[in-house]
């Protein structure tokens, strides 16, 4: 047991798992940073139109973060 433990050893990742996984990571800063922008910025009486686009970055990042948890459950899994 040369690697510590018990497991099968480094999982191989494909090229294609990575080039999504880093384009759903980059998404997920860029939604990040501008909703924590937006909510530093925003006046005390937003537009409706403000509203909706701060919550949907809040609403992406999420969906973004949860997309790389089951990204990275789905690589461990199979």
């Amino acid at each position: 047991m040369a690697n510590g433990g018990g497991g099968a050893g480094p999982v191989p990742v494909p090229g294609v798992f990575k080039l999504v996984f880093l384009t759903v990571l980059v998404l997920t800063v860029i939604f990040f940073a501008t909703a924590v922008f937006l909510s530093y910025t925003l006046p005390q009486t937003p537009t409706d139109s403000q509203v909706t686009l701060f919550e949907s970055c809040d609403f992406a990042w999420k969906a973004c973060l949860g997309a790389i948890l089951g990204l990275l459950g789905g690589k461990v899994a199979g």
